[in-house]
């Protein structure tokens, strides 16, 4: 890295191949859950069941676009999200392939845990960079329990 400025690709949210049978399994489970709501009379699951199975078959067939993820002297920017260095408290890079991600934590938003993957970055440069600006977490070094059930269920 020698310039600050850094830039790369990302997708703007994570898109898995869904085969065949993860189809028919999430069904069977979708299935199962409005049976239960329908004798449990409890009617608003079965809906919600059955808008967020809509939702992930639609979502299935798109592709992410692509965004632009860019550290600059000042911040970090991701697609039309900027954050400032003075806002993000501190951050980690998780580099475990197939996990390679740079992850941040800004305090005060709705969103506090961000995560941007670093695909064909050079997280020792990366880190190196990130480390004049901001505090690194040494504490955590992989990723978080919510990403890895969400990439393991492909959701």
């Amino acid at each position: 890295m020698d310039q600050l400025d850094k830039k790369w690709l990302i997708s703007a949210y994570p898109h898995y191949e869904r085969g065949p049978l993860w189809y028919v399994l999430t069904g069977l489970i979708a299935g199962a859950l409005i049976i239960t709501a329908f004798v449990t009379y409890n009617f608003l699951l079965a809906v919600l069941v059955v808008m967020v199975g809509a939702v992930m078959v639609i979502q299935g067939g798109v592709r992410p676009p692509v965004i632009e993820v860019e550290i600059t002297p000042i911040g970090i920017r991701r697609g039309s999200h900027f954050f400032a260095f003075s806002s993000i408290d501190r951050f980690w890079i998780v580099y475990d392939p197939p996990v390679k991600s740079l992850h941040f934590v800004v305090p005060r938003s709705l969103f506090p845990a961000i995560h941007i993957p670093i695909d064909d970055q050079d997280p020792v440069e990366l880190r190196a960079t990130l480390k004049k600006f901001l505090r690194e977490d040494l504490e955590r070094d992989s990723e978080p329990a919510l990403d890895t059930l969400a990439r393991l269920l492909k959701i």
